[in-house]
């Protein structure tokens, strides 16, 4: 007779599941600290081993899926983006085109450009 395969949650995505429902209820508080390793072993009564796979299961939970990375060669390419999306600019650096600069840009070399990073 064939056995039928477990509907058992595993221990370490319960306690992820627990985890982040205390998170998403404030019971930790914003930029404060999150409890020890060793102490969630003894608060679940597992191992190491189970609070590291259910961090984890969180923290992957937040990665983002994908990087999405627009280059955009012009002022004009710029201005020609859509109205939806929005650009926090977080940072603005000045440059001036150098050979290879130049050359990924289809710019005369000595320009002066802004590289723009955010969100």
């Amino acid at each position: 007779m064939a056995r039928r395969p477990s509907k058992r949650v595993p221990r370490y995505r319960e306690i992820a599941q627990i985890l982040r429902s205390e998170l998403a209820g404030e019971v930790y508080s914003l930029g404060g600290l999150f409890p020890k390793e060793l102490d969630l072993c003894e608060r679940f009564s597992v191992s190491w081993f189970t609070i590291r796979n259910a961090i984890g299961t969180i923290v992957k939970a937040f990665e983002p899926a994908a990087i999405y990375v627009q280059t955009l060669k012009t002022v004009e390419g710029f201005k020609r983006c859509p109205a939806g999306p929005i650009l926090d600019v977080s940072e603005m650096i000045e440059l001036q085109a150098d050979v290879e600069l130049a050359g990924g840009f289809d710019l005369e070399e000595g320009t002066r450009t802004a590289r723009l990073g955010g969100l």
